[in-house]
């Protein structure tokens, strides 16, 4: 009766080992932490950049960005309005105000370094667009 139950416990150990082997291979899985590999990440920049390009603007229409997610596929859709929304939040509370509306020159310079700090990934052409966006802003604001 002994050895059996020796080998019953063995083999409880042993599963266990494994199961404990395979949790830890899980959580470095990065779609299994909840953090998305880096060529999704890449991904969702690029789309990002792409809807900054499409919903900035002096309409800044929330339809035209919903037009341009909905083009997405439903696992990045919502984390690229996330990003695109986050570094607009982030641009308009880094730019300057003065009396006569949105300072520009060194302070505009300032902005993009930070912008750039922050957002590494993000195009000229999308920080093009949100710096014209501000000027837009500044003339009728």
């Amino acid at each position: 009766m002994s050895r059996g139950k020796d080998s019953e416990v063995s083999h409880a150990q042993s599963v266990h080992a494994s199961f404990a082997v395979a949790v830890r291979l899980m959580l470095q899985l990065p779609w299994f932490r909840g953090r998305r590999s880096s060529s999704e990440q890449a991904e969702i920049q690029r789309l990002s950049n792409q809807a900054i390009l499409v919903w900035v603007g002096p309409a800044r229409a929330d339809e035209t960005l919903a037009a341009f997610l909905a083009t997405i596929d439903p696992p990045l859709r919502r984390d690229v309005e996330r990003e695109a929304r986050s570094v607009f939040r982030s641009f308009m509370q880094m730019l300057p105000r003065s009396r006569d509306g949105i300072a520009t020159g060194d302070a505009a310079t300032v902005v993009e370094q930070r912008m750039r700090a922050k957002f590494p990934w993000l195009s000229p052409e999308a920080y093009a667009r949100l710096d014209s966006y501000a000027q837009w802003l500044t003339w009728h604001g």
